[in-house]
């Protein structure tokens, strides 16, 4: 049980670093070889293994999305005795995003997360209810 509370805690932490724009802080704890996935047909989605394409991911996403607010709905963990730091995570959040053009857009979504002695392994995003113009404003800017 203790361990669910440090997991909730912890995810709690890195939504926040998530939401000031502190990618570094964000992926601290993503293990090297990771793999996240971010779903829809725009330029943004895909399947990324590793840091070396996780990591611009995220600093790409902040560039185009500046103001960014995940909103915690309930937090999920799959095994609540769980002993160590190895467990899944369902996290169901609602969100408000800011493009570089100032146009809002909002969600509502759950990411699952894979922990594996402590290390972020797997991350899917599952995105539901956008805002009409989401995928129209998470394509790159022109320039």
């Amino acid at each position: 049980m203790i361990g669910a509370i440090i997991a909730k805690q912890k995810t709690r932490e890195k939504f926040a670093d998530r939401n000031r724009g502190d990618i570094d802080t964000f992926l601290d704890n993503w293990a090297e070889d990771a793999t996240f996935i971010f779903p829809g047909q725009s330029e943004m989605s895909g399947t990324f293994h590793g840091m070396s394409e996780i990591r611009p991911w995220f600093k790409q996403f902040r560039q185009q999305f500046p103001q960014v607010n995940f909103e915690i709905k309930q937090i999920f963990v799959g095994r609540i005795w769980a002993i160590g730091a190895t467990n899944e995570l369902a996290v169901q959040w609602n969100t408000t995003l800011w493009n570089q053009d100032n146009q809002k857009m909002q969600g509502q979504g759950v990411t699952i997360v894979h922990l594996q002695k402590g290390q972020l392994v797997l991350a899917h995003e599952f995105i539901f209810d956008l805002s009409p113009s989401f995928f129209q404003a998470n394509q790159p800017a022109a320039h």
